[in-house]
């Protein structure tokens, strides 16, 4: 049985990365020839693609345009985090043994993929190329992220609804839509209302549009988890990975934690996060100063090969769930959620 023939009748079929990676792509609003190729759609079907176009699809997402920061962290997180998932679904199809708690699974690869985010977070802090989190959850985290954003914005302008429609030239559906969060803004509309709400609050018109592209894109990826896994559990997710990339910035150990050359580990950290070499002393200053088991854990597994991190779940022989239960009730959350 080749490679192709075990993803189309497997009954984790659809349930690889590219199916998953399908609804990031729409979730980021992304526009590329590569990304809406007959390639590129079979993949993220679920099905077979060799390995040249696989890393042309994600060398696509490397090269996002500019008006999305940190675009090309993304591509890379991506890449890392899909080739993870890809590897643990093929290791939970494997098994022959028990699963003692199916739900761990998903929830212990979303803590890893937590630490690897935070590392790399704070190696753009570090650099001066983003801002440090804050301690209160970002509006586009929460329940209608994206129509929290704009209400704050407009507050902020001291502009109604029916001023802003009238502002923008659409109507006032459109607007309602937007705040209620039924429908995202497009592209010309976010670059509209940019406009409208720099020159009232004296901001500038493009740093602004692209705040928004990057609020609104997060905010569709929030979304998007929290149909699968519930919004309490993104949101704490979210200020775990906050949590983590504040403490590492805000650290006085950090000069002998990063040694004598900082910014190549730094450097390091954006490219490869907690697969690179220099994440182990990282992720365990980290571990020593946290106070959840579980999190504890899964701190120096991150730094780890993530496999390693699922075998006591996979080995277990108690439980009443064989390794294909598991799978299928991944497919099952996960299925919903990339649809």
């Amino acid at each position: 049985m080749n490679g192709k023939d075990f993803v189309d009748t497997s009954p984790m079929n659809g349930l690889y990365s590219g199916r998953l990676l399908s609804a990031v792509v729409q979730a980021l609003d992304i526009e590329d020839e590569v990304l809406k190729s007959k390639t590129a759609q079979r993949f993220f079907s679920g099905r077979h693609v060799d390995e040249y176009n696989r890393n042309q699809i994600f060398d696509a997402l490397e090269d996002l345009p500019e008006d999305l920061p940190m675009a090309s962290v993304v591509g890379m997180t991506l890449m890392m985090v899909c080739g993870e998932w890809d590897h643990l679904m093929a290791h939970i199809q494997s098994r022959s043994g028990k699963i003692a708690d199916v739900g761990e699974a998903g929830a212990q690869f979303l803590r890893l993929v937590v630490v690897d985010l935070a590392l790399r977070v704070f190696a753009l802090v570090y650099l001066d190329l983003a801002g440090s989190p804050g301690t209160e959850p970002p509006a586009w985290v929460l329940e209608n992220g994206i129509g929290t954003i704009i209400r704050r914005h407009l507050r902020r302008a001291g502009l109604t609804r029916n001023q802003l429609a009238a502002r923008l030239g659409v109507s006032r559906t459109s607007v309602d839509n937007w705040l209620d969060g039924n429908i995202r803004p497009s592209a010309d509309s976010v670059a509209a209302l940019a406009e409208r709400l720099a020159s009232a609050n004296g901001r500038d018109a493009g740093e602004l549009q692209r705040e928004l592209n990057r609020q609104f894109s997060l905010a569709s990826m929030a979304d998007l988890l929290a149909a699968g896994v519930g919004r309490d559990r993104v949101i704490e997710l979210t200020m775990k990975l906050a949590h983590f990339a504040r403490m590492l910035s805000e650290s006085p150990d950090l000069p002998r934690l990063l040694g004598d050359k900082p910014r190549g580990i730094v450097r390091n950290l954006i490219f490869f996060g907690s697969a690179g070499g220099s994440a182990s002393a990282l992720v365990s200053w980290l571990a020593d100063r946290e106070l959840d088991p579980t999190w504890q854990r899964d701190l120096l597994a991150a730094a780890a090969p993530w496999d390693l991190a699922f075998e006591s779940l996979a080995m277990m022989n108690t439980g009443s769930r064989s390794a294909a239960g598991l799978a299928q009730d991944i497919s099952d959350v996960t299925g919903a959620v990339a649809e």
